[in-house]
């Protein structure tokens, strides 16, 4: 009953702690950190940002015991998003210009679009039960 019972909390806890970790990196952490970030590109800012904040949800994948799936959606979703906002703070900066904007969009929304596809795929392998 008790390891039941944890079982189905860390299964809530899980996906809150994977929304939340995501949305204080990109609301918060972003732009205080915007001007440490070692590049210009602001996409390469974002993943810098989601990659670090994607190990609290793959850490718990993985103490948790969740599958293969679970730790595939959270990197690519959370690495997509990272990108994904970097992109829409590429216009509101004194230090980019349109054509540089359009190059950096056309670049990183292909990846950011294969990398939600890609989170997709695990959600749909994990609720078909398929194993690794």
């Amino acid at each position: 009953m008790g390891l039941r019972r944890a079982r189905g909390l860390s299964c809530f806890l899980f996906p809150l702690a994977g929304v939340v970790c995501a949305a204080v990196a990109m609301a918060f952490a972003y732009p205080l950190v915007f001007p440490l970030l070692p590049t210009r590109l602001f996409s390469v800012k974002g993943i810098v940002l989601e990659s670090v904040c994607s190990l609290v949800p793959i850490g718990l994948s993985v103490f948790a015991a969740y599958s293969k799936w679970s730790a595939l959606f959270w990197t690519a979703y959370l690495i997509a998003t990272g990108i994904f906002v970097g992109l829409l703070y590429t216009g509101n900066s004194a230090v980019s210009n349109a054509t540089s904007v359009r190059k950096e969009i056309a670049r990183f929304l292909p990846a950011v679009v294969v990398l939600y596809l890609v989170a997709l795929a695990a959600v749909i392998c994990e609720w078909a039960g398929v194993t690794v």
